[in-house]
Order: C-alpha cells, then structure tokens, then sequence
C-alpha cells in the first residue's frame, strides 16, 4: 500500500491509477480522471511536465495589428469569488496573523453578486470537506479489515506454536520414557512391546 503522489494519502491498490514512466500512484480524483477505464500509456503531472512540447506551427499567433490593443498601463484585474487579488494572498501567506482580516477586507470590497459567489465557494469548500471525509471513512473501513485479517492471522500463527510446542514436549517425553524402560532389568519385554 503505497500513498498518493498528489494527496499523500495512503492507497488501496484497486482505487489507484499508476504512472507508466515513474514508479508514481494518484487516486483518480487527485488527478481529474473520472473515467473508469484509464489509458494504458497515462503519465502523472510531474512525468507529463518534463516532455518536451511539440512544434505545432498550424497554431496561429495573433500581432498587434491583429486588433489588439497594447496599453502601457495595466487593466484592472476583476477577480473571481474563487480567485483573489495576488498581493492579498501574498499578504496572507507571509503574515498568518493578518490573513483573516485580509480576507475580509477583500470580501467586503465584492459586490454583492461575487458574495454570493463567495458563499458558493463556501459551499464548495464543505461539499469536497465531505468528500474527503467519506474517502477518509472508506480507507479507515480498509484499515480496520486490513487489521482483522492481520489479527486473524497473528492468532492462526500462535495457535501452531502451540500446537509445535506441545508436540515437541510429547516426543521428549516419549524419548524419555523409552531411555528409562531400556535402563530397566527386564527390558527385553519392554524393548519387544516397543
């Protein structure tokens, strides 16, 4: 049971897809593969990154004169209720203090239609939380039968130890009681019942 290369959780070897290039091992919802059947040539993200792009040069590339316009000063960047701003997640991650208060600045600056997106992302946010913990509840259900063959087990091994120990006594005990009949005056009788 390996973990996964993108959550690090541990793996059922059922539920995993395998990289063809590296020794790497995702859960197919780590890596966006909804499909049951995964293609036998499949490489993870981080084998993927490393292949060269190809040369396509049907891809057309658009000029200035192709009616886009060339601003010296940057647009304003409209950002999503998904998306923020990057100096106030820079500001976030380099100050953990400071980002509850960021964030709420940013969320009181939205208008009111990107709070509601907000509160979808909220909504999203705890509807993958209880994905994670139904995934969590399933591998713990995996661990607990893992443990209970592994006990079963532990107790089958035990159980022959015994039963090797018992008859190891039963034979030195046998050797012992022929050793002492043999010692006696009338062991021949006892040597022909042998």
């Amino acid at each position: 049971m390996g973990k996964c290369g993108g959550c690090g959780q541990f793996l059922a070897r059922a539920e995993c897809v395998r990289c063809t290039k590296c020794p790497g091992s995702y859960h197919p919802t780590c890596i966006g593969v909804t499909s049951t059947k995964v293609s036998p040539n499949w490489l993870c993200p981080d084998c993927k990154v490393k292949i060269p792009k190809k040369d396509n040069s049907a891809t057309p590339v658009k000029g200035p004169s192709d009616g886009i316009a060339v601003s010296s000063q940057p647009s304003p960047v409209r950002s999503s209720p998904g998306t923020q701003p990057a100096a106030v997640i820079q500001k976030a991650l380099t100050n953990q203090t400071t980002a509850v208060p960021a964030v709420s600045q940013h969320a009181e600056s939205l208008p009111p239609m990107a709070a509601e997106s907000q509160e979808l992302n909220v909504a999203y946010e705890i509807r993958c939380f209880r994905e994670e913990l139904s995934a969590m509840r399933v591998e713990l259900r995996l661990f607990r039968d893992e443990m209970a063959s592994l006990k079963a087990d532990v107790g089958s091994c035990g159980e022959r130890t015994r039963r090797v120990i018992v008859m190891r006594a039963k034979g030195a005990y046998t050797r012992n009681v022929e050793s002492i009949l043999i010692s006696l005056p009338c062991r021949r009788i006892f040597v022909k019942l042998i």
